[in-house]
Order: structure tokens, then sequence, then C-alpha cells
């Protein structure tokens, strides 16, 4: 279409929604959602020197004492970590310690007594303490709860003159390298179940045995000496050294977790799962399974030359385990239902060659379920081979053999099966060693709170940390967690777990007990922080986009900021009720109005939780500007078209998409720029 002399120009700038390539409001990092510095004050207990072992006792309403075992000392403690009384056990020979004049002298010189065991019986109101001292004796402390406190009555030494030698000690309960034990009760008596680990120098004086089942005498001076056990061969107690590092009871058995080496002789680590029954007392049910927990990367190496390549990672030797029903949530994960018994296993990558932990752990669950199928099918598998069972000496054995000899079931067995999980935090505890592992069920939610070697706490489960680096501090810490100040935006603390009790209080995260004003666990107010479109044109309507938090959703209350002729920075603005805009305005509302239009329509607030008052407008207020063409070259061009028009004149750049009509046809637009308060236009038309 040509042009004639008579031109009729119309520049329509309209302001379209924006789209997915227009201007967004940036995200949020993650990492700015939480504050791990906050500190929080927690109840503690300073023992004075490395904690050696913690046992809570309990009654039917909850914790009534707890007990902190440091070297020749046994703290007696409330549950809100009050000192009451302190039990000294060493050294051994000193007038300081009452309770070792009750076993008798068998050693030269004072001696300190290195608290191995803390174990309290599941039946009756009685602690077991064994020490170092006098070649791992043992003591039975009788408890009496008075108006709420617990009091320690009366000790035993178990230990008696008679039927104790170097060479054989029923007596002699723990190790001076480590020793783990769990106390089953039945109707009669107290068995111990006892893991120890030894070597040639340990073995040969009053040796504690590696593995054995010991009961415990009705006159309370020792043990019976017809206990069972197993130990490693002389030949291989200084090359095979086994670390217990953990023992529980579960149903109608009983489990240790070890750190070894894969075989007799060998540099490579491994842990592994025993098993013993509770129903028989000569081991012939001993089971053992190896334990494999690994990382297993989803991005594989093109070239073997990329050195920066994920790598799958086994984590090889356990720290520390704790055996727990999970919450309904990882239960379904699993595979499992919510009452099985899991256990849960803090492992880490060692050193080539050596059990020494590295700074790179792991958490795998193990259904226990599954583990005691594993050895059941197992056996049948190892059953066939003819093989039999030599401590710590392992047959190799055929699995695809038929099961021909059933005699081998009453043999202990290392079953030739590995169980394999996967670490449930997909690698991302590197740079990290896990020390320490307790696992609870909270709801549909389960809660793992890991220790680490430089002191500190995770939990996990609802991501806190807080520090605790001393060593010889006590923590009471509630599982529902330290508080909720840690949470740094609003959506992070209503994303938090129910049971945490977190709530937004104003400007941070509180529970509830904790904030003087409205508190509200349902949704967020909105923050304004920036404003995508700053320049719009007047007399038509213009929508914007502000940046911020939780500016959507419907208005929960009416109102809008007055619109301002001209731009002020020291003006401030209120709520109130929605005006329409005047045509004859040359200014709309500020940014701080919380509006999305502009122009002759109304506008309309965002969403917010209400509570708001003036808001400071922005230095770099929302300003309403009018394009004016006050110059077009060339002014005529023929009639085929292709003529490329210039347009020059005032706040043509106003909005945020544009059109130019020239006679009612449109001049499609190719650059657009502007500058010093002019603009210019190039369209075809």
């Amino acid at each position: 279409m040509g042009l004639s002399c008579c031109v009729c120009l119309w520049l329509l700038l309209a302001l379209a929604l924006l789209g997915a390539s227009a201007w967004q409001c940036p995200r949020i990092p993650y990492s700015s959602t939480r504050n791990f510095s906050v500190p929080y004050t927690l109840p503690s207990l300073d023992a004075g020197s490395p904690i050696q072992n913690v046992a809570v006792f309990t009654d039917s309403d909850g914790p009534v004492a707890v007990f902190v075992a440091i070297r020749n000392r046994i703290l007696l403690v409330s549950p809100e970590l009050r000192l009451l009384s302190v039990l000294v056990t060493g050294p051994m020979g000193s007038a300081r310690c009452e309770i070792c004049r009750l076993c008798p002298a068998i050693t030269d010189g004072p001696e300190d007594t290195d608290n191995v065991l803390l174990l309290l019986d599941p039946l009756e109101p009685w602690l077991y303490s064994c020490g170092t001292a006098q070649h791992g004796l043992c003591y039975q402390h009788q408890l009496e709860v008075r108006d709420g406190k617990v009091a320690i009555t009366a000790t035993h030494c178990l230990y008696s003159a008679m039927g104790n030698s170097p060479a054989f000690c029923p007596d002699c309960v723990v190790s001076p390298l480590g020793t783990s034990a769990t106390v089953v009760a039945t109707s009669y008596a107290s068995i111990f179940y006892l893991g120890s680990t030894i070597d040639s120098s340990v073995a040969a004086r009053y040796s504690p045995q590696s593995v054995s089942i010991r009961r415990l005498k009705g006159t309370l001076d020792g043990f019976s000496n017809d206990f069972q056990w197993l130990t490693v061969l002389p030949q291989y107690r200084d090359n095979y050294t086994i670390h217990y590092v953990h023992s529980f009871a579960d149903g109608d058995h009983v489990y240790f977790l070890m750190v070894q080496p894969e075989r007799p002789g060998s540099a490579a680590y491994h842990t592994r799962l025993a098993r013993l029954s509770t129903h028989e007392r000569h081991l012939r049910r001993y089971r053992e399974l190896v334990l494999d927990c690994r990382f297993e990367s989803k991005r594989r190496r093109r070239r073997s030359g990329e050195e920066d390549a994920e790598r799958d990672i086994a984590y090889n030797v356990l720290q520390a385990a704790h055996a727990a029903r999970p919450g309904a949530r990882l239960a379904r994960d699993l595979g499992i239902n919510d009452t099985d018994t899991v256990l849960f296993g803090a492992f880490a990558e060692s050193h080539p060659e050596s059990p020494v932990p590295q700074e790179n752990s792991a958490v795998c669950a193990f259904p226990l379920r599954l583990l005691n199928q594993a050895m059941e099918e197992g056996m049948k598998k190892c059953c066939g081979t003819g093989h039999h069972y030599s401590p710590h000496v392992w047959p190799q054995v055929n699995l695809s053999a038929p099961v021909v000899d059933t005699s081998c079931w009453d043999q202990p067995t290392l079953v030739p099966a590995a169980s394999h999980k996967v670490d449930l935090f997909n690698g991302q505890l590197t740079g990290v060693l896990l020390t320490s592992l307790f696992v609870t069920a909270m709801g549909d939610v389960t809660v793992a709170h890991l220790g680490t070697a430089e002191g500190r706490i995770f939990q996990v489960g609802w991501e806190v940390r807080w520090d605790g680096r001393s060593r010889q501090t006590v923590w009471l810490l509630n599982v529902t967690g330290p508080g909720c100040r840690h949470f740094s935006t609003c959506q992070r603390c209503l994303r938090a777990e129910r049971f945490m009790g977190c709530g937004w209080c104003g400007d941070g995260c509180r529970r509830r007990h904790e904030c003087p004003g409205r508190w509200v666990q349902d949704s967020c107010p909105p923050v304004l922080t920036d404003v995508g479109l700053r320049c719009v044109p007047l007399l038509l309507t213009a929508p914007s986009t502000q940046m911020g938090w939780r500016v959507v959703g419907p208005p929960p209350w009416d109102g809008c900021c007055a619109p301002q002729r001209r731009y002020d920075p020291n003006s401030r603005c209120t709520l109130g009720p929605p005006d329409p805009l005047a045509s004859e305005s040359t200014a709309p509302p500020p940014s701080v109005a919380l509006s999305s239009w502009y122009g002759s329509t109304p506008a309309v607030p965002l969403a917010g939780s209400g509570g708001f008052g003036s808001f400071t407008c922005p230095t770099d207020p929302i300003s309403a500007q009018e394009p004016h063409v006050s110059a077009l070259h060339p002014p005529f061009g023929p009639r085929g078209g292709g003529t490329h028009l210039s347009l020059h004149g005032k706040h043509l750049s106003a909005g945020s998409s544009w059109r130019v009509m020239v006679n009612g046809s449109e001049c499609a637009l190719s650059r657009h720029c502007c500058g010093n308060g002019k603009s210019l236009a190039l369209c075809e038309y």
C-alpha cells in the first residue's frame, strides 16, 4: 500500500502478557533458604573427660536417669542433664575407688579403668559396667527409684576367685581392644552375648574370646564356667583382627556387626553381620553374611581418561549402626512393612589396604527380614558342597549344588552371599566421616541423627545441623529438632515436617511458643523485591510482573496505592479502597502499590496474608509515559510497498511489546532503540 500526502499515522503500543522468553523472577538459591550458622542453646553436661559410653534408664513414663561413663568414673545424671552423683570406678587400687575393693586384687599397682561396657538389664533395675582393669571384670549396680530419682543401692563384683585362671577365665569379659555386648533376659537368668577384639597379646592371659555366650550366676559372683565360645585360631590372631562395632537383639536372634579382613592375610577389609540364636547355647547356628553398601554413579565414564567422572564407591568399613522400625514412607521405598525392623548402618570408604576410614561416608538400610532370608537361602546352597566350617577360615562353595548334607546346618557358617544396598544419600556425604547413628520414626517420616568426627550432629529428615564439637559433653536434643530459626524463608519453613512445629512469625521461622505475634502454618505473606516492567504507556491497560515471594493467589484484602502525578523518592503510599485511575493522570501507581495493572483500569491487588500498612516507594519507580511521534522519514514512497520508515519521537520504547500501524495497516517493526529522552523505531511498510 502506498503513502498519500495526508498520512494518518497511528503508533499503538500494546503491552502483552510476558511469555516464557520475557523477563522472569530469578530463582532463590536453595542454599539461601537455610542458615546453618544459627546458634541454638541446648541443655548439656560437660563430663570433664572423653565420653566412653552412655546408658538411659527408663520406666513406663519415660527416661528417669542417664548414666555417662568416662575413664574411672560413672556419672549419674537427671533427664535434664543435671549431675546427681558420681560413682568412682578407678584407678584400680586407689583409695578413692570404693567398689574396687569388692573384687580380689589380681593386678599389681594402680590401673586406670576404661568403662568399655555400660549395659542395662532388660528386666531388672540393674546396671552392668565392665572395664579394662583387672582383665576385663564387670560390676552389677542395683538401682532404686526414690521420689522420682534413681540411686545406686548396692554393687556386686562379678568375679569369683574359684574357677578363674590365666588360661581360662569365665569372668574376664571385655578386651582392652574393644568389646560389644547385648544382654538377653530369660525367665531364670541374664545371658550376655559378647564380641571382643583380640590379638596374640590379649589372648595370652585371661582372654575374653572372640564370640561368647555367658550366663550370669544367681549368686552374683561371676559367670557360669560352662559358657560357649568361638575365637580366632592362634595362627591368625595378629593378621585377622575382627573389630566388633555394634550388637543388638531382635526376636529370637542376637546380631553382631564387625569390620575385618576379607580373608586371613588379606589387606582388603569389609563388613559382616553375625547372627546367633537365643534358643541354643552351643553356637552351632552361628551365621555370618557380608554387608555391601555402595554408591552407584548414574553418569558413566565416556572415556577411561576422564578424571572428573563420577565413580562407583564401595563403603566397606562400618562406623556405627542402629536397628529400628522405619516410617511409612521409607518402608514403602524399601518394599517392606513399617512394622519390619531395619538395620541402618553408617559406612565409610577405607584407605587402601587398611581399616582406617576416609572422610567419605554413606548410610545404607538393610531390612532384617531380608537378611535372615538371605542367610537361609545361602545355607541351602552351602550345605550341598560337603564343606564344613573352621572358625574364620571360610571354605569355597558351589552355589549351584543341591542340598545333600543336612548335618552342615549345625556348623557355624559364613553364608556365601552378600547383601547389596545403595547409599540413601546418593553420595552427598563426601568429605564427612560419620561416627554415630540413631534412627527413629516420627509418624510417616524416618529421622536419622548422624554424628560426625568433627563433633557435629546432622538431623536428617528435616535438614538440621548444629555444632557440638566437644567430645566430653553430653547434649540433650529433642527428636523434633533444636528449633526452626535455621529456615530462612517462609516457603522453606512451612515445608518442614509438621512434627517439628514450625510456623512463620512476622519475619522468621519460629515455634508457636516463640512467636509474640501472628503465627501461621498454612500461608506466607508476599514479599515484593523488584518489578519487571518499569515503563508503561499512558491511558492503556498495562500488566506488569512483580518479582518477590508469594505474590500469587486470591487477594485477602481490598485496596491499592493511590496514583501519584509525579514520582517523589520520599513519598509513601497507604493501602486504601481502589479508585479508578483518572484519564488525565500522568503517572501510574508506584510499584509498592502491589498492583499488576496500570492505566484506566482499577488496580488488582496481589495475594498476601494481610497485616500490611504503608510501604516506602522504591528508588526506581514505575512511570507512565505517553508515546509521541514527532517525525516520519521518508514522508512518501512507492505504491508497491517495501519502504523502510524511521519514526522519531519521545517514549516510543514504553511498554514490553509494540506495533506500528499506518493507515490501518501494520508496519513490521525491525528495530527499536531509545536514549537521551528520544526514541527511534524502524519498520518496513
